[in-house]
């Protein structure tokens, strides 16, 4: 299963007068920030291992579900795709062990409805014949936030299922209602994995499976259902994409000039043959030149996502790299940001730069008038490198 890719590490300095703390920046595929811990702790062991002021964490969330930094990144007026991944139903049936449920859209529907309240409904016993389901009561898990996740599941309920009449949607709160006492309601995705470990017969929609660390704190809420899609087959959450629905998404790619062009079609048309699913986003403005030196360590920072090291990273950590059809629009979309004329060799990978290492230029700390050199993996280099030069006034 997917765990949560750990992004775009836009390292930034503190908009405090005295620059001893740095902001760190988290753009994520995934709106829950599953390993926002290890990240803390391994920021801050990069920043002491590199004699640097700590590193302060700044998450706000934004409607595309994208990290932004205050002041920096106040709107998605540069955007570009690194990544992506599926969402899964899931749930707590220890009878069925192994064997994923079979749901298809207007199952997904009933459920969500509160026509399906139990296990053995005839409705679920027709779609899994040869599964043992248990005469247990169902009880829904709803992660009630505004979600691309939700539209893109109420996409696929709107075309498969006739009878679902809540068309496209970001928020099923009013839809779920009919559960009344009997829904257990989250506002968070911790909350949906706690209630669907600790309620034998629970199954939560719209949202994703725990990851990480917490697999083994909820190991009963690590079963999937399968989905029918519309040639029948019933299709797991295993990024499976369809070529020609990418191609699609690739040729109605925002133009680089057109400065207002954005990348939220990518919500309206599903690519794949599991519906569900959502992108991970850089996000960063299209002129940094004001920002001098730094709009350089910013922009060459969220392109290090493009380039093979940071695409094995984002796949290390089991999000889905971004299709190669959809590649070379990310790529010039990244080109056109604008920086300032001076001459700043980062050290960070990027695109422009794969084809030789270049030599980072001196940066001195807040700390020190030296930066140590550091030995990390390539993601926690790649902090504590922009951390450095981004000292620089």
């Amino acid at each position: 299963m997917p765990l949560a890719v750990l992004g775009a590490l836009l390292v930034l300095p503190s908009m405090a007068e005295a620059e001893d703390t740095y902001n760190l920046a988290v753009n994520t595929a995934r709106v829950w920030l599953t390993q926002m811990e290890e990240v803390a702790a391994e920021a801050q062991d990069a920043a002491a291992t590199a004699g640097l002021p700590p590193v302060d964490l700044n998450f706000t969330i934004t409607r595309d579900h994208s990290m932004q930094l205050e002041g920096y990144m106040v709107a998605a007026d540069g955007q570009f795709p690194f990544g992506w991944s599926p969402s899964e139903i899931f749930y707590n049936a220890p009878a069925l062990a192994s064997t994923p449920l079979r749901l298809d859209a207007c199952a997904v529907a009933a459920i969500l409805t509160g026509d399906i309240r139990s296990w053995d409904d005839p409705q679920l016993v027709e779609l899994n014949p040869e599964s043992p389901l248990p005469d247990l009561p169902l009880t829904l898990v709803y992660l009630n936030l505004s979600m691309p996740i939700t539209q893109s599941l109420t996409q696929y309920l709107s075309a498969e299922c006739p009878a679902w009449e809540y068309g496209v949607t970001d928020n099923l709160e009013d839809v779920v209602a009919a559960w009344g006492d009997d829904l257990i309601s989250s506002a968070d995705v911790g909350g949906t994995w706690q209630a669907v470990n600790a309620t034998p017969g629970a199954i939560s929609i719209g949202g994703s499976m725990p990851v990480g660390q917490y697999v083994a704190e909820y190991p009963a809420a690590m079963q999937y259902a399968v989905l029918q899609v519309a040639d029948g087959t019933f299709v797991p959450p295993d990024g499976q994409l369809n070529e020609t629905a990418v191609a699609e998404l690739a040729a109605r790619a925002p133009i680089p000039a057109n400065a207002s062009g954005d990348w939220a079609y990518m919500y309206a048309t599903p690519p794949g043959l599991y519906p569900i699913l959502y992108w991970g986003f850089a996000t960063v403005p299209r002129d940094l030149t004001a920002k001098g030196p730094r709009g350089h360590y910013i922009k060459d920072t969220v392109g290090y996502l493009l380039t093979e090291e940071g695409q094995a990273m984002v796949a290390a950590t089991n999000e889905y790299q971004l299709p190669g059809q959809l590649m070379p629009a990310a790529l010039e979309f990244w080109k056109s940001i604008k920086v300032s004329e001076d001459q700043v060799v980062t050290g960070i990978p990027t695109p422009a730069s794969e084809a030789h290492t270049p030599t980072p230029a001196p940066a001195p700390s807040p700390a020190s008038s030296s930066c140590r050199t550091v030995s990390l993996a390539p993601l926690l280099a790649v902090v504590a490198a922009a951390a450095a030069a981004l000292a620089l006034a």
